[in-house]
C-alpha cells in the first residue's frame, strides 16, 4: 500500500481549523504570537473573561516548526512579539525556543519593527544580551515596582515577580531601549503606590511609562470590574501630575485626550470628503464607538456636513466598559444599525461610514467576520474610515 504524503495542513499540525485561521490572521497582521502559556495570573485578565469563542485559545505554546510553517507562509514583516489580536497570547520569554524564535526572525529578515511584550517573569539576562546585540525594543508590563503588590496583582512566584522589577537595572545596563506598561487598579491609585512607582520609575533609563486601562467585559466578576473603574479623564488627570513632578515621559495608549481625538476625527472625515467628493450629497449614517459620541457631531458639524445622521455602537458581544472602535464586531454594528432603521423616520441611508480601526487588513473584525456581511444585510454601501470614529 502507498504511504500517504505528509502535509503541513491543519490536521497534521495538531491544531482545529478555527484556531489555524486566528494564528495565520495574526502572523498576516504582523502580530507575532507563541501560544498562550503565561506564569502570571493577572486577576484582571481580559482572557478570563472574555465571552467564549470570540478569541481562540490553543491552550499550549506553538512549537517552532508551526511558527517557521505560519511566519515563511503568512507573515511578511513583524510588528509586534508577544501580543495578538485573534487569539490569546502569553508570555514570549517562557518559551523554551525563544532565543531560536528571534534567531530564525532575524535570520529571515522579518524582524523589522523589532517590539516585544513581555511581563518580565521570565526574562534572563541571556534574552537582554540578545535583545541588545539586535536592537530589540521592549514594552515590560510591571504594574507595580513594589514586588508583593505585584505579585498580589499579577499573581506567580515571588521569585519571577522579583525577576521582572530587577530587570528594570539589567534593561539599563546593557543600552536596550524600553518602555514600562502599567496596568492601573482603584487600590493602587488611592494607597499611592501608583504614584510611588512612577517616582521609582524616573530614575531609570526607559523611553516612557503607558497606562494601559484594561477593557473588562460582562463576564467579569463585579470586585474586579470596581478595582478597573478609572475613567480616561481621571488618568490623563493622575499622568498630568507625574509628568510635571517626576520629569517622565507619560501615555495612555489608544485613548487620546478629548482634544486629540477631536484633531483626529477631524483629519480622517476632512481626508474622507476631500478624496470622495461624491459622499457629500449622499443621505449619510455615520456608525461611531462610544468614546467619540460627544465629538463626532462638533466635528461633524465644523466641516459643514449635511444629510446625515449619528449613531453610537454599543457593544453587545463583549459589554462591560468597552467603547473603543477596535473591540467593535460586525455583530455589533448590525444590532446597531437594526435598531436604528427600526426608529428612524428618515429616508433610508446611501452610505454608512464606520471606524476602520474595527477591521484588520482583510476587512475582518476580530471575531474574524468580514466587513461584507454588513453590506450584504442592509443592501448599503459602507465606508471605512479613520481610526477613532
Amino acid at each position: 500500500m502507498q504511504m500517504a504524503k505528509k502535509s503541513n495542513s491543519p490536521i497534521s499540525m495538531h491544531m482545529p481549523r478555527d484556531i489555524y485561521r486566528a494564528y495565520k490572521k495574526d502572523f498576516q497582521n504582523g502580530n507575532l504570537t507563541i501560544g498562550n502559556v503565561c506564569n502570571a495570573d493577572c486577576f484582571f485578565c481580559s482572557q478570563k473573561w472574555n465571552p467564549p469563542g470570540v478569541i481562540k485559545d490553543l491552550r499550549r505554546f506553538l512549537t517552532l516548526q508551526e511558527i517557521k510553517h505560519f511566519s515563511s507562509r503568512y507573515l511578511n514583516y513583524v510588528r509586534v512579539v508577544g501580543t495578538a489580536v485573534h487569539v490569546n497570547s502569553g508570555e514570549f520569554f517562557l518559551h523554551p525556543q525563544a532565543a531560536e524564535i528571534i534567531n530564525y526572525l532575524v535570520a529571515e529578515k522579518k524582524l523589522r519593527s523589532k517590539h516585544f511584550f513581555t511581563n518580565g517573569m521570565g526574562l534572563s539576562k541571556e534574552h537582554i544580551k540578545i535583545m541588545e546585540n539586535t536592537g530589540m525594543e521592549l514594552s515590560l508590563t510591571l504594574s507595580s515596582v513594589n514586588i508583593n503588590t505585584r505579585k498580589g496583582m499579577m499573581g506567580g512566584s515571588y521569585v519571577n515577580n522579583k525577576m521582572a522589577v530587577e530587570s528594570l537595572e539589567l534593561l539599563d545596563k546593557y543600552g536596550v531601549n524600553y518602555s514600562v506598561v502599567i496596568i492601573p487598579l482603584r487600590s493602587n491609585l488611592d494607597s499611592g503606590d501608583l504614584e510611588n512607582t512612577y517616582k521609582v520609575l524616573s530614575k531609570h533609563k526607559l523611553q516612557y511609562v503607558a497606562i494601559s486601562r484594561p477593557g473588562y467585559t460582562k463576564l467579569t466578576p463585579a470586585y474586579i470590574a470596581e478595582e478597573l473603574a478609572l475613567s480616561n479623564e481621571e488618568m490623563w488627570e493622575f499622568l498630568d501630575m507625574v509628568e510635571k513632578k517626576y520629569k517622565i515621559n507619560v501615555s495612555l495608549p489608544y485613548v487620546p485626550k478629548p482634544e486629540m481625538r477631536y484633531e483626529y476625527v477631524t483629519d480622517a472625515l476632512s481626508d474622507l470628503f476631500s478624496n470622495s467628493a461624491h459622499l457629500i450629497k449622499k443621505r449619510k449614517l455615520f456608525l461611531c464607538a462610544e468614546s467619540v459620541k460627544d465629538i463626532l457631531p462638533k466635528v461633524v458639524k465644523k466641516l459643514g456636513i449635511e444629510k446625515y445622521d449619528i449613531k453610537p455602537v454599543k457593544s453587545k458581544v463583549f459589554g462591560g466598559n468597552i467603547e473603543c472602535a477596535g473591540l467593535l464586531l460586525v455583530e455589533d454594528y448590525i444590532c446597531a444599525i437594526e435598531e436604528y432603521l427600526r426608529k428612524s423616520k428618515k429616508p433610508k441611508p446611501e452610505v454608512m461610514i464606520i471606524p476602520r480601526q474595527s477591521f484588520d487588513i482583510n476587512m475582518e473584525d476580530i471575531s474574524m467576520t468580514h466587513a461584507q456581511k454588513i453590506i450584504d444585510r442592509f443592501k448599503i454601501k459602507v465606508v471605512a474610515v479613520g481610526h477613532y470614529l
